[in-house]
């Protein structure tokens, strides 16, 4: 087993004939695709991954990952940290052929050559995995602190009616309509 920061990319044939398992870390910044959702990309994606031979030359990987990642809540619109996590369970094949016959169930990922990225094997799970929407615990969010500003901030008119702008607008063009209704029945 390897352990320690995982290289720029790996054979993943070797690995898989070895039945050789990968332990380590990869930087944040390297998932570009990732960090383009959040506000700092900074940290470190802890990361298993273990190959093994699979049908047709093929090879298969399973693992996971996890970060610590820092998005806007969209309650508040304050930083909120998450933790994503993700599994991997995938077949690397040659060909874009070789995918389309892969049973239904199964995920694949094409790579033609022998080296292959471990970002580019976790990125998309990664992504899949962050919110719909990120927000605070109940309890974290300063939510209440927007509503009172926001209540602050609301003009009211000193009768304590709405001011309503385009009002105006509705009653120019009930005289313009009986106007023109007027003009017509000469």
């Amino acid at each position: 087993m390897f352990s320690g920061p995982l290289p720029a990319r790996v054979n993943h044939r070797k690995l898989a004939t070895e039945k050789r398992k990968l332990e380590g870390t990869l930087q944040l910044r390297d998932f570009s695709r990732l960090t383009d959702s959040l506000l700092e990309p900074e940290g470190e994606v802890s990361a298993t991954l273990a190959f093994r031979k699979a049908r047709k030359q093929a090879s298969l990987v399973v693992g996971d990952a996890s970060v610590i990642v820092s998005l806007t809540c969209q309650n508040c619109l304050a930083p909120v940290d998450y933790k994503l996590s993700a599994r991997l369970n995938h077949v690397i094949v040659n060909t874009a052929e070789a995918l389309f016959d892969l049973e239904e169930d199964i995920d694949g990922i094409v790579s033609p050559e022998d080296l292959i990225s471990p970002v580019d094997l976790l990125e998309d799970e990664l992504i899949l995995s962050l919110p719909m929407v990120a927000r605070h615990d109940n309890a974290d969010c300063k939510v209440e602190d927007y509503k009172a500003a926001e209540e602050d901030n609301q003009e009211v008119s000193p009768s304590g009616e709405t001011y309503k702008p385009f009002a105006g607008l509705a009653e120019l063009k009930d005289e313009l309509t009986g106007a023109s209704n007027g003009r017509s029945k000469k």
